[in-house]
């Protein structure tokens, strides 16, 4: 049996059947990204997500952000 080295193995952590095996200078590196991201307890992160379910992270924390500006723009108006 034939041995190549220096390949990754990318597994989604959101969807483990999404794999791929690739080489650093192979173009199927761009369809994974590693995101970060901290929680309400200020732990971070870091995961790695498929072409598919980083677009889908990427809806999800524009929303996420725009939720965020809106609660940044009222200020303490609540707060009387």
């Amino acid at each position: 049996m034939s041995r190549i080295d220096g390949y990754t193995h990318y597994v989604c952590d959101r969807n483990s059947k999404h794999e791929a095996y690739a080489r650093d200078d192979d173009p199927e590196v761009n369809n994974w990204h590693i995101v970060s991201r901290i929680d309400q307890m200020g732990v971070e992160r870091t995961y790695t997500l498929c072409s598919k379910c980083f677009e889908d992270y990427q809806s999800l924390v524009q929303a996420q952000d725009q939720g965020f500006t809106g609660f940044m723009s009222k200020g303490g108006e609540q707060h009387g």
